[in-house]
């Protein structure tokens, strides 16, 4: 910031302004980039240790670094360029590894990450808005249907968008600190998209790197053209230098012209010898950019919204693996106490043998054909006789039942296998068991609210977007310069659909897998009454407060005759092929098979 008096500059003769040093601060790391919002007074500065901080200098506060300091944040790779969007509500990084990421200027949250320029250092940040003339409406404008129709899914006061409070200490200035509340995320993505107030002028983020590459992406989001400075015309006065390859160039700046019809590259030559300027003529960014604007809105949510759905996905599908792994860890252990699919040679009277009375469940009775511990013994010699001498000394080598037979049969006599009355008494006791169904259905619910709150609104979101771009396409006289495929927006359009409905289903099997699983903890929780007390209603003071639900008998039976093991919902989540070890199978017709290919 200047301050003082005029001066006269002794070699040129000229005035030249005197400037007074306002701050001085010793860093513990050299500073590798730094940009000043155009707006206001904030200064981004990237550090060589991988820190990046935006801070306030208003110096004459006397709260010290802290307080001035904004924000921190830690990027995966070191920072190498920044800018900043005209407006400065939008801080923009460039990477080592050639991502670059927009973050909110007022609390560092990330909006948006991609790579351009993949595997090489961005070097050059350039933001440049469309002439003002863009955002004059008229009366027949064009006006986009899913503001109108479609509510917000960022910020859209789900459940899991309510404010909290964050007891974790935050280097972010005032209001910031332990015991603040914070915004949900997403808060700040109306910087980047207000979803009731669409765009109306073209914004374009002009990025280059140390390759020689020039990517434009509109809004900092969606790509819309990309050159090499190496693919020059030979003509061209560096061409006979750069013969070597587009190695030896890296781009020093690149920019837009106010009108978006110019573009200007500068750019190292020759073995970094050479700093060469170059500009080339954009007539159809110019020509079309309220065209541009329109779609390339579209396509910039269209792609967060995809981002949305990946990410909430696979929280889906690791919320619920976890979940299940807890369970079936359980489950396993039971079918190991009980000897499950082990062959028992002990003869009459092996643990859990017992055949079912005439009037029991036949399904139960076919499945089981056990032999009963307590029966007579001239039934069992009876059947000895009449045996087939071939079979004979080998009738009780029979393989154990599995843990759902033994569960029927206790649905249909109320009898409790010895083996799963130890470990329900000994290992797996009450408390147990509640702390697994809480946390069980806990995670049922939190996949079903993404699933039905975030999932699937942003698919038809998506899909309300894809429509309007397919409208747009077969205006050809208008959108056919800039690009726009309907064939293409027809099978975008159908996925995005299939996943709008797939979300759907796949909650309801959220909901499904829930409640059988409600009633199954049920059944495990009246087992252990009977143990206890000799009857599922349990007896004694106190037990009102501690009893189960009611029973309900066909949603348990319909999950054991399925399977304890069976996780159709992890399946359609995807979180057991996640959880495999990955090999795709093949397909009897001679291609892969898609272990998931639900939409």
């Amino acid at each position: 910031r200047g301050r003082g008096g005029a001066t006269m500059d002794a070699d040129f003769g000229q005035q030249s302004q005197a400037f007074t040093l306002l701050h001085d601060k010793n860093m513990l790391a050299p500073a590798s980039a730094a940009s000043w919002c155009p707006t206001m007074d904030l200064l981004a500065l990237a550090t060589s240790d991988g820190q990046l901080a935006l801070s306030r200098l208003d110096w004459n506060k006397t709260g010290g670094e802290r307080e001035n300091r904004l924000w921190t944040a830690n990027p995966d790779s070191p920072v190498t360029s920044l800018g900043w969007r005209p407006d400065g509500k939008i801080l923009v990084s460039g990477h080592a590894d050639g991502a670059v990421q927009l973050y909110h200027a007022e609390d560092g949250e990330v909006l948006h990450a991609s790579t351009p320029h993949r595997g090489s250092a961005v070097t050059s940040l350039h933001w440049q808005d469309a002439p003002a003339e863009d955002s004059r409406r008229s009366a027949c404008a064009y006006q986009s249907a899913t503001s109108r129709f479609a509510l917000p899914t960022n910020g859209g006061g789900g459940i899991h968008d309510r404010p909290r409070r964050d007891g974790a200490k935050a280097d972010a200035g005032a209001g910031a600190g332990a015991g603040a509340w914070t915004r949900p995320p997403g808060a700040g993505a109306r910087a980047l998209f207000d979803h009731f107030d669409p765009p109306t002028r073209l914004t374009v983020l002009c990025s280059g790197d140390a390759r020689g590459d020039v990517v434009m992406s509109a809004f900092g989001i969606f790509p819309i053209a990309s050159a090499r400075v190496a693919d020059c015309p030979a003509d061209f006065p560096i061409a006979s230098g750069t013969a070597g390859g587009a190695e030896e160039l890296a781009v020093l700046h690149a920019s837009l012209a106010p009108d978006l019809s110019r573009i200007l590259v500068a750019f190292r030559a020759n073995g970094d010898v050479d700093a060469v300027g170059a500009s080339a003529a954009m007539p159809l960014l110019a020509l079309r950019s309220v065209e541009m604007c329109v779609a390339a809105s579209h396509g910039s949510q269209i792609a967060s919204l995809a981002a949305e759905i990946e990410k909430e996905a696979s929280s889906c599908a690791t919320t619920w693996r976890q979940a299940r792994l807890d369970f079936d860890a359980r489950i396993d252990t039971l079918r190991e106490r009980v000897g499950e699919g082990r062959r028992d040679t002990g003869g009459r009277g092996g643990r859990g043998r017992t055949r079912l009375s005439a009037g029991t469940n036949k399904r139960a009775d076919d499945s089981m054909d056990m032999d009963d511990s307590t029966g007579d013994d001239s039934t069992g010699a009876t059947t000895s006789e009449n045996a087939d001498p071939n079979t004979r000394g080998r009738e009780h080598e029979r393989t154990r039942p599995t843990i759902e037979d033994l569960l029927l049969a206790y649905l249909a006599t109320g009898r409790v296998d010895p083996g799963v009355e130890q470990f329900l008494a000994h290992e797996f006791q009450p408390r147990d068991v509640r702390r697994l169904a809480r946390s069980v259905d806990a995670a049922a619910t939190k996949v079903h609210a993404i699933l039905s709150e975030r999932i699937a609104p942003a698919a038809q979101s998506c899909a309300l977007r894809i429509a309007e771009l397919r409208a747009l396409a077969r205006w050809r006289e208008r959108s056919g310069a800039i690009g726009l495929d309907e064939r293409a927006a027809d099978v975008a359009l159908a996925a995005a659909e299939s996943c709008a409905l797939a979300a759907f289903s796949a909650a309801r099997l959220a909901t499904a897998a829930a409640a059988r699983l409600r009633a199954f903890f049920t059944l495990l929780l009246r087992t252990q009454r009977q143990i206890a007390f000799g009857s599922p209603d349990g007896f004694g003071a106190g037990d009102d407060a501690d009893a189960p639900p009611a029973l309900d008998a066909k949603l348990v039976e319909e999950f054991l005759v399925d399977g304890l093991t069976r996780d159709t919902l992890g399946d359609r989540l995807g979180s057991n092929r996640a959880a495999a070890d990955g090999r795709v199978g093949e397909d009897p017709r001679g291609g892969p098979v898609n272990p998931n290919p639900n939409p």
